[in-house]
């Protein structure tokens, strides 16, 4: 991992760092200390620890150190709502729950932290909250009834990724964003039975 790293920082410099789900606490604490070298990159993580069936996918050390090396590197911290419980410490069930948790999470260290509140009954609301003013950005949005969803977390923080890497900035990244993510899924197509993917290339 350390060779493949220092190779790709090597030949292309990267505009944007974004990552998803990591296996163990000894990942977690290697990647921490290689991001630690980076200066003035912008670092998404989707902090991926909980399967949609409900169960914890990675250790509660490896969520430690996710906790205490890695989220105070990041710009972007975009957890959805089991994510931001196990995070929060705090039950999350409606919109003031998610400002509670809010303030727990900023305390980790991240820049800014978008709480996506896809989770939640009824019409869908994404939070937008800055380290120090704290709410910054409601995004509300109408519910698409469709179980072609799997993938959507992981697509959200890597359309922000790819807006920062553009230079544009937080705000603006965060909008395009969940507006790319919405027409991803209103675009998708059946296949087979199970949960199906976004359809990524809706505007080709």
């Amino acid at each position: 991992m350390i060779n493949q790293f220092e190779a790709l920082i090597n030949d292309i410099y990267p505009d944007s760092i974004k990552i998803g789900m990591l296996g163990n606490s000894e990942v977690v604490v290697l990647i921490s200390k290689l991001l630690s070298q980076i200066n003035n990159v912008p670092i998404v993580l989707d902090p991926v620890m909980i399967a949609k069936s409900g169960d914890q996918l990675i250790s509660d050390d490896a969520i430690s150190k996710l906790k205490n090396n890695l989220i105070p590197l990041c710009r972007i911290l975009t957890p959805n709502i089991p994510e931001a419980e196990v995070l929060s410490g705090i039950k999350i069930t409606n919109r003031d729950d998610m400002i509670a948790a809010s303030t727990n999470i900023l305390k980790l260290g991240p820049k800014y932290l978008l709480l996506k509140g896809g989770h939640l009954s009824g019409d869908p609301i994404d939070i937008l909250f800055e380290e120090e003013q704290g709410m910054i950005l409601e995004l509300p949005q109408k519910r698409i009834h469709t179980k072609n969803t799997h993938g959507t977390g992981c697509t959200f923080s890597s359309a922000i990724a790819a807006e920062l890497a553009k230079g544009v900035d937080i705000k603006n990244s965060v909008i395009n964003s969940q507006k790319y993510v919405y027409s991803a899924i209103k675009s998708s197509v059946e296949i087979g039975k199970g949960h199906g993917p976004l359809n990524h290339f809706f505007n080709i």
